[in-house]
């Protein structure tokens, strides 16, 4: 592990965030009902885009708060090995240095 990263992590919240206020916006506009007599009342894209930047923004809130865990991979020298030989009938365990 080489630690964690906030920025990753708000990056990553933002990718969950978004589509899920995307989703709550749309779902919000088939649920809602039309009011005849309201004058200043939201279109549907608006609602739509404030949703969807009310997701990103609490996407990348959370996702800098728990950030993202950055993993580098190394290979680990061989120190010690079982070794079969069938045809000599042998088990040996052969450490290298």
């Amino acid at each position: 592990s080489r630690g964690k990263s906030r920025s990753a992590g708000a990056l990553r919240g933002i990718m969950w965030g978004a589509p899920i206020g995307l989703g709550f916006g749309i779902l919000g506009l088939g649920l809602a009902e039309d009011c005849v007599a309201c004058t200043d009342e939201p279109s549907d894209a608006e609602v739509v885009g404030l949703f969807t930047l009310s997701g990103v923004i609490w996407g990348a809130g959370i996702g800098a708060i728990i950030g993202r865990e950055r993993w580098e991979r190394f290979q680990l020298a061989t120190r010690a090995s079982l070794l079969l030989r069938p045809e000599a009938r042998s088990i040996a365990i052969v450490v290298r240095r």
